[in-house]
């Protein structure tokens, strides 16, 4: 798919300037990051997480040794006013989003935000609350003959002015070095 191909979501088609695919920062790729969709910077850019939150969260990835991974959306186009995603967004999107696991086929995920979380979870078949239950713990499905170890936690966005979900995303972060063995 080139960046004006697709066309199942007509809102997001006409407002977008790029469809924003994923970026690899490694060869190697053992974690995936998985948010919900590209900002105003990013749909100019066609670069994920490059905005406020995308800093926020490579600087705490860089603070725990997490260098090498794959970050993409579960929605690959901008919302207008940077609303959240709709399901049917979600669902339109989904193949492509599952054609990056098949291809990059992680270890673990790491889930940022609510509609992140509710979508993998649901396609997986994992029952979801909500993000402030499900973040922080690791859950397990399997893909492809593959286990894969996911891990929620609150988008960086969300964080940026609550400092309670700011701990708890920190929390997470560390705990995601943890269990990868950084």
């Amino acid at each position: 798919m080139n960046k004006f191909s697709c066309f199942k979501c007509p809102e997001l088609a006409n407002c977008r300037t790029n469809i924003v695919f994923g970026k690899e920062y490694s060869n190697s790729i053992k974690i995936m990051i998985i948010g919900e969709a590209p900002g105003k910077n990013e749909d100019i850019s066609g670069e994920p997480f490059i905005g406020k939150s995308g800093k926020l969260l490579r600087n705490e990835l860089n603070l725990n040794g997490i260098i090498d991974y794959y970050i993409t959306n579960i929605v690959k186009c901008r919302p207008p006013n940077n609303r959240d995603p709709t399901d049917i967004e979600i669902n339109n999107c989904m193949a492509h989003l599952i054609d990056e696991i098949n291809d990059k086929n992680p270890n673990l995920i790491l889930l940022l935000g609510r509609k992140s979380a509710g979508a993998i979870y649901q396609y997986f078949g994992i029952e979801f609350t909500n993000i402030s239950e499900e973040r922080g713990k690791i859950k397990k499905f399997e893909h492809n003959g593959s286990t894969i170890n996911i891990l929620s936690t609150y988008h960086p966005a969300s964080t940026i002015f609550n400092k309670e979900y700011r701990l708890k995303f920190k929390e997470d972060i560390a705990k995601l070095a943890n269990i990868t063995g950084i």
